[in-house]
């Protein structure tokens, strides 16, 4: 219908402003680096949020045991349960660059979520801090089945958010790769290497070494 088609071109024109307004389209309509970084990496609705982190250089502030948690959250939740603060957070991860860092995405996102509604876009994904523990957790070795203390979370959702994080690393590593950023590179293969290192099928992760 008519209607269906101006909310079409209004969200598209609405999508462009955003972009605009986060300096990923000059105003003649020439796309910057920081879109050509975004589809380097992901077409979720992460995508954002992840090039802005990319673009700040907010991993290379953590150590590789940390990134894996900082990706936990960005697996966008859209009914957050509770809400976190930094010193409730601070209770969890006793690092005050890592509070900083987060204190950063969260400044990302609230302008990101700003823009989006003054151009009239609508997406109700969120911040999600529930799975900050389950994935220390994972990534200090924990057995899986241990892993369910930390969370309400059912077992699926918690493989879920381990196999998006896995993903992010990997888009992670190629734009390293492409951009010649050891460092970056150095500090995502290790965070690979505690986030799968006992899965025997990274396609499932249920089947657990119990070496």
């Amino acid at each position: 219908t008519i209607t269906e088609q101006t909310m079409g071109i209004d969200r598209f024109y609405g999508i462009l402003n955003v972009l605009r307004g986060l300096n990923y389209i000059e105003d003649n309509g020439i796309p910057t680096k920081k879109l050509k970084i975004s589809r380097q990496i992901c077409s979720g609705p992460e995508v954002l949020l992840l090039t802005e982190i990319l673009v700040e250089n907010l991993l290379l502030d953590l150590q590789p045991k940390e990134i894996p948690l900082l990706l936990s959250i960005i697996c966008f939740e859209t009914r957050p349960t509770q809400e976190f603060s930094s010193k409730e957070l601070f209770k969890i991860i006793q690092n005050e660059k890592f509070i900083t860092v987060v204190q950063k995405v969260q400044a990302i996102y609230c302008n990101i979520k700003y823009l989006e509604k003054e151009n009239g876009i609508a997406n109700e994904e969120f911040l999600n801090f529930e799975m900050i523990s389950v994935i220390q957790q994972w990534c200090n070795g924990s057995e899986f089945h241990l892993l369910q203390k930390y969370t309400d979370k059912k077992e699926g959702t918690i493989v879920r958010s381990i196999m998006k994080i896995d993903r992010f690393l990997d888009l992670i590593k190629s734009f390293a790769k492409d951009n010649y950023q050891a460092n970056l590179i150095i500090k995502v293969e290790s965070a690979l290497e505690l986030l799968r290192r006992d899965i025997i099928n990274a396609t499932s992760l249920y089947l657990i070494n119990e070496k």
